[in-house]
C-alpha cells in the first residue's frame, strides 16, 4: 500500500507523467526535424519510440543508426532498447520515478545522440 500512496501522492499517473509526455513529444519532434531519417516518433503512456529509415521516404529500415542510437546513450548512462522487426526502432521506457529533470537530462543527451548520428 506504501508505493500506491506515494505514486498518487506524487502524480506519478496523472499531471506529472501527462506533463512529462507533452514536453518529450515536442522534443521528439523537433529531433525529427533535425534528422529526417528518424521517420516517426510515437508515445503511449510512459513509452516512447523513434524509427529509424534509412531514406527521406522512409521505406527502408535502418537498424544499424537504431542500434547505434541505443549504444550511445547507454554510453551516457540512459538504457533504451531496440524494437521491431527490423531491430529499427528506438524504444525509451523510463521508470515511473523519472521526474522533469531526468528527462530533461535524457532529452538533452537523445537531441545530441541523435545529432550525432544523423551527420
Amino acid at each position: 500500500m506504501a508505493v500506491l500512496d506515494v505514486i498518487e501522492r506524487d502524480g506519478l499517473q496523472g499531471e506529472r507523467r501527462a506533463r512529462r509526455r507533452q514536453r518529450s513529444r515536442r522534443r521528439c519532434s523537433n529531433a525529427r526535424s533535425a534528422a529526417p531519417r528518424s521517420a516517426t516518433c510515437a508515445a503511449t503512456g510512459c513509452s516512447s519510440a523513434s524509427r529509424w529509415s534509412r531514406t527521406a521516404a522512409r521505406s527502408t529500415p535502418d537498424s544499424d543508426r537504431a542500434i547505434d542510437v541505443v549504444n550511445k546513450l547507454k554510453d551516457q548512462g540512459f538504457l533504451t532498447s531496440n524494437a521491431g522487426a527490423f531491430r529499427n526502432v528506438v524504444k525509451i521506457r523510463p521508470p515511473l520515478v523519472f521526474g522533469q529533470r531526468d528527462a530533461d537530462e535524457f532529452l538533452t543527451a537523445f537531441d545530441a545522440t541523435i545529432a550525432e548520428v544523423a551527420a
